[in-house]
C-alpha cells in the first residue's frame, strides 16, 4: 500500500529506474495493518469539525511521513 500513493506530479512519466530503495520498507509494510490506522485517523479527523478546507494530503500519507521522520531522525 505504501507504494500506491498517488503523487501530485506524474511520477510515472519520469525515467526512474528500479532501485533497491523502492523495496526498503516492504517488510515493515507487511507488518503494519494500515487499514486499522486509516480507521483511527479518520475517527480523529471526524472529531475536528471546525477544520478549514480540505486536507492537502491523505492523513495516512502524513502519518507515514511522520513515522519516517521519527525513524530516521529527520527534521521538518
Amino acid at each position: 500500500m505504501w507504494k500506491n500513493i498517488q503523487p501530485r506530479l506524474q511520477f510515472k512519466q519520469t525515467n526512474v529506474k528500479q532501485h533497491k530503495a523502492f523495496e526498503e520498507f516492504d517488510e515493515i509494510n507487511a507488518l503494519i495493518d494500515w487499514d486499522q490506522i486509516i480507521i483511527i485517523l479518520n475517527k480523529l479527523l471526524e472529531q475536528k469539525p471546525n477544520r478549514l478546507g480540505a486536507a492537502s494530503y491523505a492523513p495516512i500519507m502524513m502519518f507515514k511521513v511522520i513515522l519516517l521522520q521519527s525513524w530516521h531522525n529527520l527534521s521538518d
